[in-house]
């Protein structure tokens, strides 16, 4: 059966991870990488070389998973400032049998200072969490407005795209 890859995009505080998480509550077989987890350093050093070296992590994980008998759906969550950067690590991937979803989480720049503000990021951080939203924004993928929508709604708006019902995938485990 041909795999599902989810890409979720969008900047830091969006939502991605509590709608990742969301995910996969509503479905079966799947599994999450978190582009994050492939690049925890101290100090966080932004080069080409840190950059091709996060992007070798994600594809090699990410063909793991999609090689992986066990898992009909991958989730890949990151901030993705450009097409570049999606196209990068798919052209990567081409190889393999899959296909694949490409979401932008969006918030009213309002709404989105403020979940912002309250989760206590400093205000320097906020100002660049809006900028990157605007760039997140620019890329080529469906963008999900999470504006005073619950995460389970946000979930749902995904699958409905893709066209999974989830009570099915809840009840199918062989899907």
């Amino acid at each position: 059966m041909k795999k599902i890859l989810i890409i979720i995009n969008g900047p830091p505080g969006i939502g991605k991870t509590v709608v990742c998480r969301e995910l996969q509550t509503k479905l079966k077989r799947i599994v999450w990488l978190d582009g994050d987890w492939c690049w925890k350093a101290n100090p966080w050093i932004v080069t080409e070389e840190t950059n091709n070296i996060a992007e070798d992590n994600m594809v090699y994980i990410l063909k793991n998973f999609l090689n992986c008998s066990e898992y009909r759906y991958v989730i890949f969550s990151w901030i993705f400032r450009k097409d570049a950067v999606f196209n990068s690590i798919l052209a990567r991937l081409k190889d393999r049998d899959f296909d694949v979803h490409k979401f932008t989480l969006t918030c009213d720049e309002h709404i989105f200072h403020e979940r912002l503000k309250v989760a206590g990021r400093e205000k320097d951080k906020i100002r660049a969490c809006i900028d990157l939203a605007t760039s997140c924004n620019s890329t080529d993928s469906k963008k999900v407005d999470t504006t005073n929508v619950s995460i389970s709604d946000v979930a749902n708006t995904i699958l409905n795209i893709i066209k999974i019902d989830s009570r099915t995938q809840l009840n199918n485990v062989g899907v």
